[in-house]
């Protein structure tokens, strides 16, 4: 059964999170329309996922695990 995650495990997500954006923010990103080039090429041509695969083996364990990393 899944269950919410308490609060110190909700701030622990929030700091990590935080982490992943300002690490992610500092990346070197492609320009946005070779992006975008990039996935209208890719939606075209098949190269998708359904939306009901989203979240799929995203658990809360999992969550857990990847907070008690860090």
């Amino acid at each position: 059964m899944m269950r919410s995650l308490e609060l110190l495990e909700k701030i622990k997500l929030r700091d990590l999170l935080n982490q992943e954006i300002t690490a992610s923010q500092e990346q070197k990103l492609d320009p946005a329309v070779e992006c975008f080039q990039q996935g209208w090429d890719d939606a075209m041509n098949g190269r998708t996922h359904p939306i009901s695969e989203l979240w799929d083996g995203i658990e809360v364990a999992e969550v857990r695990r990847i907070i008690e990393k860090t």
